[in-house]
């Protein structure tokens, strides 16, 4: 009797092994999407998109700052924003430059240089790309918003910037302005639907000019949340050639390690920043749900965000991933590792 009870118990447990193996790696999955914390990779996936000696030769051509520091530290999805934005990012220019259609992707942040940075220590400060990070630095230096500072106090310490997915990025822009500026927001169109509310928001950037609508000027104070990342990387507002002073183009999940490579200790006890889950509004009225969006407002979006699809090693999305990697194979570039630059004639 006890043979046949102990029989039972085990073919129990093995028909409901398969089970709890698929939970284990579902709880596992879920930890790790919502752990935004920076990661070591394995050092080989580093390497998976391109051969060592491909990569090699685009550090040496390009002089690319930081690879070996970034390549040791196993920060891989950095180490290719990196690569890539240091060995495109003239010949990105020169082909804006050369194309009239294209030079609407030519503006500044609108922040004139106010808010520009967060000094980090004598030799770093951190570039605030809105929605890129600034609020995780500010609660690492311990400094609150007194921690901004104009771009005339850099002085000579070199930037380190980080960024995120182009259009997860624009859709944070999207909620933050939702948050701060609720009624004006609301009112950009009479329609509920979610695709629309997105695409009123982009054609009232577009636009650039208040709307009549109570609340509007909130609104373009509030623009550049949603703005192209690549827009803050400009020596100036009104100058377009790449900040000299820019060192490291980091991704935003590896943050922690960035400042370990600048010499700051990162502080695993400190808060990482705002969580758009814990914030109602944003989440019942402005929720970031890129799976709703239409293919034409997707290809919207990507236009006016195509410089951090250039510069950057994103992914365009499907509905516009074939204009966007048209225009950069006419730029001759592929991705990070396998990048030949074309050279424009500069009209300036």
């Amino acid at each position: 009797m006890k043979t046949t009870r102990f029989f039972l118990a085990v073919t129990l447990l093995l028909s409901l092994w398969p089970l709890f193996y698929q939970m284990t790696s579902l709880r596992d999955k879920t930890v790790q999407d919502l752990d935004v914390s920076p990661k070591r990779n394995n050092h080989t996936k580093c390497s998976e998109s391109a051969s060592v000696e491909l990569e090699g030769i685009v550090e040496a051509k390009y002089a690319i700052p930081h690879a070996k520091a970034l390549k040791d530290a196993y920060l891989c999805r950095s180490l290719a924003h990196q690569r890539k934005f240091f060995s495109v990012r003239d010949s990105v220019l020169s082909w804006i430059e050369n194309h009239e259609e294209q030079r609407h992707l030519l503006k500044g942040s609108g922040k004139e240089g106010r808010s520009f940075a967060f000094i980090i220590n004598e030799e770093y400060a951190f570039r605030h790309i809105l929605k890129s990070g600034g609020t995780t630095i500010q609660h690492q230096t311990c400094k609150g918003k007194n921690g901004h500072v104009p771009q005339w106090k850099i002085g000579n310490r070199s930037l380190l910037a980080t960024v995120r997915d182009p259009l997860d990025h624009f859709l944070s822009g999207w909620a933050e302005c939702g948050y701060r500026n609720f009624d004006a927001m609301m009112h950009l169109t009479k329609s509920k639907k979610y695709d629309d509310r997105v695409k009123a928001w982009l054609r009232h950037i577009h636009k650039r000019k208040g709307n009549g609508r109570k609340g509007s000027q909130h609104l373009k104070i509030c623009e550049p949340h949603s703005m192209p990342q690549a827009n803050y990387l400009w020596q100036s507002d009104d100058k377009f050639e790449w900040d000299t002073k820019l060192a490291i183009v980091g991704h935003l999940t590896e943050i922690s390690g960035l400042l370990e490579i600048v010499g700051f200790h990162y502080n695993t006890s400190i808060s990482i920043g705002n969580d758009a889950k814990e914030n109602e509004i944003k989440m019942h009225y402005f929720p970031r749900d890129k799976s709703l969006l239409s293919n034409s407002t997707i290809q919207e979006i990507c236009r006016y965000v195509a410089l951090d699809y250039y510069l950057f090693d994103f992914d365009p999305p499907l509905p516009c991933r074939e204009e966007l990697m048209a225009n950069m194979a006419e730029m001759n570039i592929t991705s990070p590792g396998k990048t030949t630059v074309k050279t424009y004639p500069v009209h300036r």
